[in-house]
């Protein structure tokens, strides 16, 4: 089948909007638990999921494939900054410091993910937000092709919608 559709969340949505303790959200898992039984692949997002953690789910889940995603870190701060940080202007110490703390992170993210694909080859790749925004297609043909699936017609349909009528 593929992705989990906008249309399969909502139950899963809904009942994570109506409760009200950690408890019911907790239910709510079989729900996403059944969309995810149903569906040939699932994916899924994190957001700052160190990749020193990668192993220990690639160990867990024998069939898991990780896609590493980055952005490059001065389209990420000026995202973070809301488009205020402009070059050549001062930066503060505690901007210099995030900016200081953003490159250290990156830096052992890209030293695991070496680590990573040593250990676990054609478990894991990389792909630049970048690269994604420039090269649209090609990006999602080699994440497909990593995913060892083919690229869903609708997909292809949709990129080409939205890409060319820009």
């Amino acid at each position: 089948m593929g992705l989990i559709g906008y249309h399969n969340e909502i139950p899963y949505k809904q009942c994570v909007k109506a409760s009200n303790t950690i408890a019911e959200d907790h239910s709510c898992k079989e729900t996403l638990q059944d969309i995810c039984q149903e569906k040939s692949f699932v994916a899924a997002k994190t957001i700052w999921t160190p990749v020193s953690m990668v192993p220990r789910l690639l160990d867990a889940l024998p069939s898991l494939k990780v896609i590493f995603y980055t952005r490059d870190r001065r389209g990420t701060m000026l995202s973070r900054k809301g488009g205020r940080m402009r070059i050549g202007h001062n930066i503060s110490a505690k901007l210099y410091t995030e900016v200081k703390d953003l490159c250290d992170s990156m830096l052992e993210d890209f030293w695991h993910f070496r680590q990573v694909t040593d250990k676990y080859p054609n478990r894991i790749m990389h792909l630049r937000y970048e690269y994604l925004g420039q090269q649209m297609l090609a990006a999602i043909d080699s994440v497909y092709s990593f995913i060892e699936h083919e690229i869903p017609k609708s997909m292809l349909n949709w990129v080409d919608h939205n890409m060319h009528d820009n």
